[in-house]
């Protein structure tokens, strides 16, 4: 995976361009938003397994991925191959979203109508997985296709995902956790990365309560990082609200040396036993 001598300014910027605002000489020249988005089929449309699956078990995992990364270093890492040795009968289609889709902020409404909905009309279950800036992007499908019974997913993988400000964090915490931190009301909402903690947040802390209250009426969140991520206190606070057998951690940071074996940990924990069903052997 390229990356840039200021990668770890990048990953801090990043988003910043996820709402509009500009980080000129950090990263490379931006890829432009196309209609329809694309993506690359990591399993065959019509494998024997799939094709021979009842359709109560048609099931796919759509993957984002992080800044830096294209579709295609999902396989090359071999997700899905780990993936498919537990669940020969899953699609894994991973989408080309990439940052110039959330500069435009069309990201949900492409993934909606290009990816996840015809999934969904083709009766799969979905469940929806991303990395870094994709990771940050699972829970931005999540919450802002809450309620839309035609694009819902059973499930999200994020990744080291992006979560606000440190600042934000060390407030949420201060406060005894995202549960009673009250998010301000503003005149003027904040702008650029400075506002996707102040959006999520309290949609997670909502998240929990439903679960809580009401189980099996929401998808199930999955959380993944490295210890000595950037954004790991990030991840710890999250973590809060999720059952603990959801929440997998790797002594790496942001990278692919954390996250093939929190891959790995994921799969074998029969996180997508309900939906895809598992090799006997596996």
């Amino acid at each position: 995976m390229f990356r840039h001598p200021n990668y770890r300014r990048c990953l801090f910027s990043m988003a910043c361009i996820v709402l509009g605002a500009s980080v000129i000489g950090c990263l490379p020249p931006l890829k432009p938003a196309r209609t329809p988005m694309p993506s690359l089929m990591l399993t065959g449309a019509t494998t024997t397994a799939e094709s021979t699956a009842p359709p109560a078990e048609k099931c796919a995992l759509v993957l984002l991925p992080g800044t830096f990364d294209q579709p295609k270093d999902f396989a090359r890492h071999s997700f899905d191959t780990i993936l498919s040795q537990r669940h020969p009968s899953m699609r894994i289609v991973a989408a080309d979203a990439h940052m110039g889709y959330y500069r435009k902020r069309s990201v949900i409404d492409r993934l909606s109508e290009d990816v996840v909905g015809p999934l969904r009309e083709d009766g799969y279950r979905v469940w929806i997985g991303g990395i870094s800036l994709g990771g940050l992007g699972t829970l931005l499908f999540a919450k802002m296709q809450e309620g839309n019974p035609g694009l819902a997913i059973d499930g999200l993988v994020t990744i080291a995902p992006y979560l606000g400000e440190e600042e934000l964090i060390a407030e949420i915490e201060a406060a005894g956790g995202a549960l009673k931190w009250q998010a301000p009301s503003f005149e003027t909402p904040p702008k650029g990365r400075k506002n996707v903690g102040y959006e999520l947040w309290p949609w997670l802390a909502s998240w929990h309560r439903q679960r809580s209250t009401h189980p099996g009426t929401t998808p199930d969140i999955v959380l993944a990082y490295g210890l000595k991520d950037d954004f790991a206190s990030a991840g710890e606070m999250m973590a809060t609200l999720l059952d603990a057998d959801k929440v997998f951690t790797h002594p790496a940071g942001h990278d692919w040396d954390a996250w093939v074996p929190l891959w790995q940990d994921i799969v074998e924990a029969g996180t997508f036993d309900d939906c895809g069903v598992a090799t006997p052997d596996s």
